[in-house]
């Protein structure tokens, strides 16, 4: 189960990765028929607080882990009540030899031989079973509360290295544009020296 979990955990971050380059790289792929100059529109900055709202709002795990939260919460409240009384009902017929339940002459349906039950049960905890369910709530609660922390710190984590990885590629895009540049420049000046 951890090994799944762990699988899990670094695809979700892989993919929090591939997610934030592939927005660098739209970013920074032009149409070929422009120049090489950089995107001069508007941009819309995704921002770190805002790449870990987005990660924390929508991730699926974490979305679970809470969930877990939530479960553990209802269970701790259940085991604080009493169990519910049942009450149940059981009829059957008898059949006594001196007297049948019906005869060919007809017997009315008070004059027949029926055995009726009611009962009501009450579930009483004896032998610490209570205090036993009560501990294994809260532990349960517990629990759940320190999976849903680490899985916000795990997904905090792979978001922060995404974006540091995303904002790297950012950079290297901007300095390789820039050379581009500088080379195209070069080019030109060596032309005209060819032509000289």
């Amino acid at each position: 189960m951890k090994r799944f979990v762990g699988v899990v955990w670094i695809r979700g971050g892989v993919w929090v990765v591939l997610c934030l380059a592939g927005l660098v790289v739209a970013h920074a792929q032009q149409p070929a028929n422009t120049s090489a100059t950089p995107y001069d529109g508007p941009l819309q900055r995704l921002s770190l607080a805002d790449a870990q709202r987005l990660a924390f709002e929508k991730n699926w795990d974490l979305l679970a882990a809470a969930a877990g939260v939530d479960a553990a919460t209802a269970q701790k409240i259940v085991v604080h009540e009493f169990p519910n009384p049942t009450l149940s009902l059981a009829s059957s017929k008898i059949n006594v030899d001196n007297h049948p339940n019906s005869t060919s002459d007809g017997n009315g349906l008070w004059d027949r031989s029926y055995d009726t039950i009611f009962a009501i049960n009450q579930l009483f905890e004896i032998g610490g079973k209570r205090r036993s369910r009560k501990a294994s709530a809260q532990a349960g609660f517990e629990g759940a509360k320190a999976q849903l922390f680490d899985a916000r710190r795990t997904l905090d984590v792979a978001v922060a290295k995404a974006y540091i990885a995303a904002a790297q590629a950012e950079e290297n895009v901007r300095v390789l544009l820039q050379s581009a540049g500088k080379l195209r420049e070069e080019a030109k000046i060596a032309e005209v020296r060819l032509r000289a």
